[in-house]
């Protein structure tokens, strides 16, 4: 495994010492070669990165490996940029990474991190969400800073926040072709697949790689928009999916489609994350409309 997480006691003790107030503020932790600037007064990502070094170790460590050839990247809900140092250090030499986020406090840290690590001919920021739809688009700022979902109007409330909205299909018309697509977007990967995305998704090239958080409790259009998601990609050519299981242990519904052992595992804290290739289009979308999720990503394959 290329990137672990720091020793259980060293974990113990940074959050100990957040808790009592004994370290907050501003702190640079290094991750992926790179310096990250984390904010440990922002509910968010930040304490785990602090604590933890490398966080969400099973995707970091899959990613990694699909990272290798890639020259474009689009990362949605970029955060803070914890993805996009990775990128810079794992993909091709030469790649360009693009990030879109829309919560005011991410963003701020984020060109941060860009500017520290002397990326800004590589990583581009684009202030927004996408949604399906280019325009505006409103947003509910969550307590913690990686919780922001898409809502409709009739949802304002006074965490709800006005941003600039892109749809895939605006992106690809302005910034060209990508290879990789990462999101972690609260729901919204329903909508921003099946909507005024065929364009982008066609001109993806052979091997590129789709990675996505799935929230079956949130998807914006509902069950029917994922489906009509899964189906979207399957027409535009991509044929191979894997995914990588929620939990504290796998559940039945998997063990009960799924015959193969995984080709990979992870332990994170209390959960254990089981990593399965060869998953057929049915299944993925068997998988993904789970309630409670017994799946944490979908990895899809050109």
């Amino acid at each position: 495994m290329k990137y672990k997480k720091n020793s259980l006691l060293d974990i113990i003790l940074r959050l100990l010492a957040i808790k009592v107030g004994f370290v907050k503020g501003r702190h640079e932790v290094s991750i992926f070669s790179k310096r990250l600037i984390v904010d440990l007064d922002t509910p968010g990502i930040s304490k785990a990165i602090y604590a933890e070094n490398y966080r969400e170790i099973d995707h970091t460590n899959i990613y990694s490996e699909k990272l290798k050839t890639k020259k474009k990247i689009l990362d949605l809900g970029a955060n803070i940029g914890y993805y996009a140092l990775q990128a810079t250090s794992d993909s091709h030499i030469n790649s360009k990474i693009i990030c879109i986020e829309p919560d005011p406090r991410n963003l701020e840290l984020l060109r941060e991190n860009i500017e520290a690590n002397h990326l800004n001919d590589r990583v581009e920021i684009l202030p927004g969400a996408v949604t399906g739809e280019e325009g505006k688009t409103l947003i509910e700022v969550g307590g913690a800073s990686n919780l922001n979902r898409i809502i409709d109007k009739n949802q304002i409330s006074k965490n709800s926040l006005e941003v600039k909205a892109f749809s895939l299909d605006s992106i690809y018309n302005n910034h060209g072709i990508f290879d990789c697509l990462r999101m972690d977007v609260e729901g919204a990967e329903s909508i921003i697949l099946s909507k005024n995305s065929k364009n982008f998704l066609k001109s993806m090239p052979i091997q590129s790689n789709i990675f996505m958080e799935v929230h079956p409790l949130s998807y914006v259009g509902g069950d029917e928009a994922m489906i009509n998601s899964l189906d979207l990609l399957s027409e535009s050519g991509f044929s191979k999916f894997e995914i990588v299981t929620s939990g504290r242990k796998p559940d039945k519904k998997i063990n009960n489609k799924i015959k193969a052992k995984p080709i990979s595992s992870y332990i994170d804290g209390r959960f254990k994350r089981d990593h399965y290739d060869n998953i057929s289009l049915e299944d993925a979308k068997y998988f993904v409309l789970q309630k409670p999720k017994v799946i944490r990503y979908l990895i899809a394959e050109k």
